[in-house]
């Protein structure tokens, strides 16, 4: 059940921050000319878009490293929306089964993810 990465790494739009036409800004190239740049003052910088698809890359690995049972249950409850529910009754166990197995995953991502923590979670 191996996750992509490649997908954090080079997401759309991650080197052309572009908001509106309303927003050039001329700036004076090596050779002395004008060009116009659209400017995204809440776009990421590349550095922070670097750090931020490190980051993504680090939950992908957590996730890969995880039992095969706990990547189906993390994967199906964020990514795909299911709800606890319909994971417990898909793997005949109880709502509470799910439950405890995401508080053990959720305590361990914690702990494995902390260095990521600010990047992960920018607004």
């Amino acid at each position: 059940m191996r996750h992509d990465t490649g997908t954090y790494l080079f997401f759309p739009g991650a080197f052309a921050p572009v908001l509106s036409i309303d927003a050039l800004t001329a700036q004076p190239d090596a050779d002395g000319f004008n060009r116009f740049d659209i400017a995204d003052e809440d776009a990421l910088t590349p550095e922070e878009q670097l750090a931020q698809a490190e980051g993504f890359a680090a939950v992908d690995a957590f996730v890969n490293a995880l039992p095969e049972r706990d990547q189906l249950i993390v994967k199906r409850l964020f990514w795909l929306g299911h709800t606890q529910t319909q994971i417990a009754t898909d793997l005949g166990v109880s709502k509470m089964a799910i439950s405890k197995a995401m508080a053990r995953i959720c305590l361990r991502g914690r702990s494995m993810l902390a260095p990521h923590e600010h990047v992960l979670f920018m607004t």
